[in-house]
């Protein structure tokens, strides 16, 4: 236990009092740094929120700019360069507000006044944050990323997914989901709350993540896992894997042995490495040996794999190889989760939300409930709000973000990167052919307007292209019809590009095996 002097004052009231998690000293540089979990102020905040402590000697010991520097390396050696890093002094800070970097990391200064504050106030917390928004944007103070993978107070929906797969612990998973669903922030959240919830004995590792965008081959893939569970036996386990199968799925025995128990694999993008080994057949073998082990009734690995086009077509077919792993698909947020998405954050930056029902529908309505769509959406609002000074958010509002040309050019290009040629194809031709006369659409209605332009795509093709665009919040199902999920989609596409051009195009890149000839 520490003593009062150990730690600065507001950093103990904040854990001591309020009971926030805190972990450290670490003496880096000769600082005593911190890490502190505010993941619950639904800000970016983390559960490792980094702190340092400038105590009144080192405010004596060296200038502002070279204590300022000071902390930067500070923040390199932690691995703290794009957070935002309280920093607890025990004096001022007027002269070192003129050396505070211009961008990244970001130092909130928290000084001695303030700390005598925090600790004789009825709501610290609340103090603690009138301090972080006057010295942090609330664009970036928000847990809002589209452009990254997010977890712990970044993260928001997926409950039944996760809940699913936290609750059913020796199954296995596989996540499907087209590109920016989600994919790979649900297999973070999933590990953090894994690690949470069952912390391992020092040197074991029981959750391992591996990103196959960078796996080239099936050994490569093994030697992945040996380097990360087995780094002294690694040259071993590969001369041993390479020699049959069997052995490779001893690998599993051995890393089930030397940590413990068993290891959830969280593979992700698992269709990069499909289409790099052709026959997936002998790796599905060993993931399935692994993760039943029938022989010993104890299974020695579960694996929660996520991909989207091979594996969904893999999993789809009649081939038993997938049927160690259940699916479960990515799609559009529920409004529950659209809500508590918009209405936390935003209430915890203290801006309030006239007709808030309202806006939470609109909002769930033009981003077809798609979390990458909402949070950029959000993000466009925060700096509205920023730039005009405002606590107020208004329904009105929404225009700025809903007109916005980074918006409307952050839609089509996730279309652009998403979409087969098959699946843009049947999205220009309605466009193309249709306009704005028609809202609701068949697959005989696609079907006849691709014949139209010379092209006959198998009935299997049609209906999957339909539910993958249905997936990627492109179009909506309303029964046997389909709409498009975001109204401004088709004005978007009509007025910015040549869809003509980009029907003929697609039609042309389109695969002969998609086609009836």
């Amino acid at each position: 236990m520490l003593r009062d002097s150990d730690y600065p004052l507001a950093l103990g009231v904040l854990t001591e009092r309020l009971n926030f998690h805190r972990s450290g000293p670490v003496t880096t540089g000769g600082f005593q740094t911190f890490e502190v979990d505010l993941s619950e102020w639904s800000l970016s905040l983390t559960h490792a929120t980094p702190c340092i402590w400038v105590k009144e000697a080192d405010l004596l010991a060296q200038p502002p700019a070279q204590l300022m520097l000071s902390l930067r390396d500070v923040a390199r050696e932690r691995t703290w360069q794009n957070a935002i890093i309280l920093l607890f002094v025990d004096g001022t800070v007027d002269a070192l507000r003129p050396h505070v970097p211009p961008t990244t990391p970001k130092f909130v200064f928290v000084e001695r006044e303030d700390q005598r504050l925090i600790a004789q106030a009825d709501s610290p917390s609340r103090l603690m944050l009138d301090i972080l928004m006057r010295q942090v944007p609330r664009a970036q103070l928000a847990p809002y990323e589209s452009s990254r993978p997010v977890f712990g107070s970044r993260f928001f929906g997926r409950d039944k997914e996760i809940n699913r797969i936290m609750s059913h612990s020796d199954r296995s998973y596989l996540v499907l989901g087209l590109r920016r669903a989600g994919k790979t922030s649900l297999l973070k959240e999933v590990q953090r709350r894994l690690n949470a919830a069952d912390p391992v004995g020092r040197g074991q590792t029981r959750r391992f993540y591996l990103d196959c965008t960078v796996i080239d081959s099936e050994e490569e893939f093994y030697r992945a896992l040996a380097v990360g569970l087995d780094p002294l036996h690694q040259k071993e386990l590969m001369r041993e894997g390479g020699r049959a199968t069997r052995y490779r799925k001893l690998m599993f025995d051995r890393f089930y042995s030397l940590h413990g128990g068993m290891i959830t694999f969280l593979i992700d993008e698992i269709d990069r490495l499909l289409g790099r080994i052709g026959d997936e057949a002998t790796l599905l073998d060993v993931m399935r040996s692994a993760s039943s082990d029938e022989s010993s009734g104890h299974p020695k690995a579960r694996f929660i794999l996520s991909g989207f086009r091979l594996a969904m077509n893999a999993s789809n077919s009649r081939d038993s190889a997938w049927n160690f792993a259940e699916s479960m698909e990515l799609g559009s947020l529920m409004r529950s989760d659209v809500t508590k998405m918009i209405v936390g954050p935003l209430g915890g930056l203290r801006i309030s939300i006239e007709n808030q029902a309202g806006v939470v529908r609109r909002i769930h309505r033009e981003t077809a409930g798609l979390p990458h769509y909402i949070q950029l959406y959000c993000q466009g609002l925060l700096e509205l709000l920023d730039h005009e000074q405002r606590d107020v958010l208004r329904e009105d509002d929404l225009n700025y973000v809903y007109q916005s040309e980074s918006f409307q050019d952050y839609i089509l290009e996730s279309f652009k990167l998403e979409a087969i040629p098959e699946e843009k194809a049947i999205v220009y031709a309605l466009i193309a052919e249709l306009g704005d006369r028609q809202q609701l659409y068949t697959q005989r209605m696609m079907d006849d307007l691709l014949k139209e332009r010379g092209v006959s795509l198998k009935g299997d093709v049609l209906d999957n292209s339909c539910r993958n665009l249905t997936l990627a919040g492109v179009f909506n199902r309303v029964g046997i019809n389909y709409e498009f999920a975001v109204p401004i989609f088709q004005q978007i596409l009509r007025e910015t590009r040549d869809v003509e051009l980009l029907l003929e195009k697609s039609l042309g890149e389109i695969d002969i095996n998609a086609m009836l000839v």
